[in-house]
């Protein structure tokens, strides 16, 4: 029975053993010590400036024979003729399974010669990699360890200007305007509306910013029935700003509300009544997503 016993533990451990080895250890990079940050898009305004990388490696059951290597790609994590080392941290150190190292923007290997951080008009990508090589199952160092591959975080070094968003259509309602546009490029950010009276000798301000995905964008406080000239750029992670889009001219538009909306659709004096019948929960529903947002009678 003992010897059962015994054989029973052995086929667990077995089982457990052979479980745990597609369990991956894990070695995860990051910008920040949330671990959220994979990419990082910069302009030469930071070219002076540094960054930190953050690693969490989570042996599970096995541990290291060598140190945490770090190193930076012009091409990809495979790539060995753009591979610069940055940093290895030894497995004894406290820092090995969790901590940081700063890297100074300017020393990145992309940066030579005529493409030195604060090009002008250039995309330059770097690629932070990290790796570690495991003991086998038993404990050993062989010729040929497991190794343990980070993430990929992304470094890039951006001047060139992203396109014009383009200009899909306008509305205007009570008090603003509201533009839909169509935003494209690298590393998109936000789009702008800039915008001023028709025909004035001011200059084009500011009136609102929207991420680039919403794909609309409104100016708001506007005087009714006055024309306003606006046009739209995309800004990128980078600070670059786009060539400006195309001008539209387009004006805000009063209403009365309710009782506005009630009579361009039929209504009258007096009466709960529209064109074709009684006025249906339906259509109390239709002329409330009126109120107030309209270009025409809806």
């Amino acid at each position: 029975m003992e010897m059962f016993l015994r054989l029973r533990r052995l086929l667990f451990l077995g089982l457990f053993l052979l479980s745990t080895a597609g369990v991956a250890q894990t070695l995860s990079l990051s910008f920040s010590s949330f671990g959220s940050e994979q990419e990082w898009v910069f302009g030469k305004s930071a070219c002076n400036s540094s960054f930190s990388v953050f690693w969490l490696f989570n042996p599970i059951y096995r541990t290291a024979c060598s140190g945490l290597q770090l190193w930076v790609s012009t091409q990809s994590c495979s790539d060995t003729e753009s591979r610069v080392d940055l940093f290895n941290i030894p497995s004894d150190r406290t820092d090995f399974l969790t901590g940081s190292r700063t890297v100074a923007l300017s020393s990145l290997p992309g940066f030579k010669g005529e493409l030195s951080c604060g090009a002008e008009n250039v995309q330059i990508e770097h690629y932070i990699c990290g790796e570690i090589l495991l003991r086998d199952m038993l404990g050993n160092c062989n010729n040929d360890p497991e190794k343990v591959s980070s993430n990929t975080l992304s470094v890039v070094y951006k001047t060139t200007a992203p396109p014009a968003p383009l200009i899909n259509s306008s509305e205007g309602y009570d008090g603003e305007i509201t533009i839909r546009f169509s935003a494209s490029g690298d590393y998109l950010n936000e789009v702008l509306l800039y915008g001023k009276r028709s025909g004035s000798a001011e200059d084009f301000e500011e009136m609102g910013r929207v991420n680039f995905a919403l794909n609309a964008i409104s100016a708001s406080g506007l005087e009714n029935n006055t024309p306003y000239t606006f046009f739209l750029q995309s800004v990128d992670l980078a600070g670059n700003k786009s060539p400006n889009s195309e001008l539209i001219e387009e004006s805000s538009v009063h209403t009365d509300g309710f009782w506005d909306v009630y009579k361009q659709n039929g209504g009258a004096s007096g009466s709960c009544r529209v064109a074709g019948g009684g006025l249906s929960g339906l259509g109390l529903v239709f002329l409330g997503l009126c109120l107030g947002r309209r270009r025409r009678p809806c």
